[in-house]
């Protein structure tokens, strides 16, 4: 049976959708045409395009000519209103072929809804076959404005080590972990002021909170450790994106966190059988909405003290550990059932299915 002909038009491939692309492109025939490095890949094609800019707008050169010589059964483009390629393949005799993805809703400020842009998204998003979307309150959105187009969810997923486990290695000390670039965004530096006395009411190495990752905010986060007087209590191990090594430091953790900002390290510490710590009205493009408070996780309510809360809510951790520790088992089976990167292509082969 001939495997069918897919190409996904995208801006740059990362190292975690390089991850994506091999598992889809062992079961279709896949090719991924983007403008940023070549990645390494074995099961999928790669077209590297030429890219045209005019301020924050950009497209693909010469697309027609890829399409054609391509073939291509199934055209999956990136939804993003910048994108001007979306609006060439919208209002064309491709559009019966092609599948917009992304997160569908403006995400700067937690998926809230800008009316006029939004009712455009839905116009472009009726053009073409079908929608790919992050996350189900997202379609949600777009039924609200009467789409009349199907729409798949695929939640946005990351590779996860077949060593993970919701089991907790280290019982004999507590450990707090980040993993991401380190941004202002993130909060990092709410959850460190939030730590640091709990930190100093504790035997020194009894608490440990390892960040990881790179990224602007590292000298500062640095000092601050200091004048704080945690710096022997925060590790900042650099950056590590190796699914088993950072399994390891996720089973040592009792919770992960990123305060300001949920993106995909939620579904990284999900996976990881690791309950995470951010806000529920943090910046996200959906994976938030993986996280079901005091199930496996917990969200910061919008009208509270931040810091205030992350102490006390850290207080009854460490003084009672237990419920987090228990709360591993629903966070692993959780995302296996819904949120691993299988699903992932599950969705997309589903969608595909239905374009032809």
């Amino acid at each position: 049976m001939t495997k069918n002909k897919t190409v996904i038009i995208t801006n740059k491939i990362l190292s975690y959708r390089n991850d994506f692309y091999e598992k889809l492109g062992a079961e279709i025939n896949l090719t991924v045409v983007h403008f940023g490095e070549i990645k390494k890949n074995s099961k999928y094609e790669i077209i590297n395009a030429d890219v045209n800019r005019y301020c924050s707008f950009f497209w693909i050169k010469d697309l027609s000519k890829i399409i054609d010589e391509g073939n291509y059964d199934s055209i999956i483009c990136m939804y993003d209103l910048r994108f001007l390629t979306i609006y060439r393949l919208a209002f064309s005799k491709l559009r019966k072929q092609t599948i917009f993805w992304g997160i569908g809703i403006s995400s700067s400020s937690g998926l809230k809804d800008k009316k006029f842009i939004d009712i455009f998204r839905v116009f472009i998003g009726e053009r073409v076959k079908a929608l790919l979307l992050y996350s189900s309150k997202v379609e949600l959105f777009y039924r609200k404005y009467n789409f009349r187009r199907p729409i798949y969810v695929a939640t946005n997923s990351v590779k996860i080590s077949n060593n993970a486990s919701s089991t907790l290695n280290s019982l004999n000390l507590f450990q707090f972990l980040f993993v991401g670039s380190l941004d202002k965004r993130k909060g990092i530096d709410i959850f460190l002021r939030a730590i640091s006395s709990l930190i100093k009411d504790h035997e020194q190495g009894t608490i440990i909170v390892n960040i990881i990752g790179e990224g602007s905010e590292k000298l500062y986060l640095k000092d601050l450790t200091k004048k704080l007087n945690i710096n022997k209590s925060v590790i900042f191990q650099g950056n590590i994106t190796d699914p088993d090594t950072l399994t390891g430091f996720y089973k040592n953790s009792i919770l992960s966190f990123s305060i300001n900002q949920a993106g995909l390290s939620v579904l990284q510490s999900l996976g990881n059988g690791v309950p995470f710590l951010t806000s529920i009205d943090a910046i996200t493009g959906g994976e938030l909405h993986n996280i079901i408070d005091l199930k496996n996780g917990y969200l910061i309510p919008s009208d509270v003290n931040k810091e205030a809360f992350i102490e006390n809510l850290l207080i009854k951790i460490i003084q009672n550990p237990n419920k987090t520790i228990e709360m591993r088992e629903f966070c692993r089976i959780n995302f296996l059932e819904n949120s691993s990167l299988e699903n992932m292509v599950d969705v997309f082969k589903t969608a595909i299915n239905y374009s032809i």
